[in-house]
């Protein structure tokens, strides 16, 4: 399925452009056509991590036994979750005051 439009974009901290493909409910951003980085906002796209299916429209009670740290340290209606060693790149999930997720970012720094 060809996106609905690119786009690049100017990171600063890296000095680099990145290229985005942007669809129906997600933008995912490339680097050298490597995939660095996205934003899901549909439940059309899900992530598996650690056996753990996650998806925009999810329930974030669903997270609580499986990244109970992440659960715990939850606020301001977004928590993250380490998906590599060191912290340096981890997905962040945005939910609303009913808490369900309304957004998954992928993250790093």
């Amino acid at each position: 399925m060809p996106p609905l439009n690119t786009e690049t974009e100017y990171w600063e901290i890296y000095d680099k452009n990145v290229e985005v493909l942007i669809y129906d409910g997600a933008k995912f951003y490339f680097d050298n056509n490597k995939l660095v980085s996205f934003d899901l906002t549909k439940s059309n796209y899900h992530l598996k991590l650690n056996q753990q299916n996650i998806e925009v429209g999810d329930s974030i009670n669903t997270l609580q036994l499986n990244f109970p740290n992440s659960y715990a340290y939850r606020s301001n209606g977004g928590f993250a979750i380490d998906i590599d060693s060191g912290d340096f790149s981890f997905l962040y999930l945005n939910y609303n005051l009913s808490g369900i997720i309304t957004k998954i970012e992928h993250r790093f720094y």
